[in-house]
This record gives C-alpha cells, structure tokens and sequence, in this order.
C-alpha cells in the first residue's frame, strides 16, 4: 500500500497519518469523498482522495496522529534556527558582543540555509507526494 505524503506548505513531508487533525479536516474538504467529484479525478489524486478520508475515519475510531519522523533537511534547518538564536545571545552587539560577530554569524546562517535547499532526500517509490 502506497503511503501518502504531503508536497507543499507547513506539512511539507509529512506522512497523511503525521498531520495534525485541522489540517487533516482541511484535506477533506480539498478531496472530498463523492461521486461528482471523483468521477472526474486523476488516479493519483483519487488515491489520495481515498488515503485522506481512511486517516479521517482512523482518528474517529480512536486513532492518534503519529509523530512526525523530520527529514535531514527538516533537522538541517531546526539545527540552524536554534545555533543561530543561541549564539546570537553572545555575539548580538545588544547584548555586548560585537557587531562585526554578529554580522559573520548572519553570514554563516544564510550560507548554511542555502546548503540546505541541496540537500536531497530520499523518496520513497511508496509514497504518493
């Protein structure tokens, strides 16, 4: 069975059984489960239309989101986010470091967010994205 996995926004990578209940409903709504509508889909999106609505029914039956398994880029970025908040409490000239510190540390963040745009990940000839 092919595992569904969100492609865009706040989700991005994440499992359909990892997302949280509002944005499952949202999902819902985007595929709703009907025949005027499915009739016209893709089988992709109608797979999808399936997956989305079995999670739903999942959760209604008792079943709790999964917790989400970050990607390496995921992890990259939060790694970078927390270092950056971190050393900017020493090098931050409001906090008496130095402006020319702070302005490297800036640097070195963006080189880095940039490094993560390359970094691949492995797709899963399972999932549906």
């Amino acid at each position: 069975m092919k595992k569904v996995v969100v492609g865009y926004g706040e989700y991005n990578a994440y499992s359909i059984d990892e997302i949280p209940n509002d944005f499952l409903e949202t999902l819902c709504k985007r595929f709703p489960l009907d025949v005027e509508h499915c009739w016209t889909q893709k089988t992709e999106d109608l797979r999808i239309t399936i997956a989305v609505h079995q999670e739903a029914a999942r959760r209604k039956a008792g079943g709790h989101t999964r917790p989400h398994i970050p990607t390496t880029s995921q992890l990259a970025r939060q790694l970078i986010k927390h270092g950056f908040r971190n050393l900017s409490k020493t090098h931050h000239p409001d906090v008496n470091g130095q402006v020319e510190a702070q302005k490297r540390l800036v640097d070195a963040r963006d080189q880095l967010e940039q490094f993560c745009q390359k970094i691949k990940e492995p797709t899963d000839p399972k999932c549906l994205y």
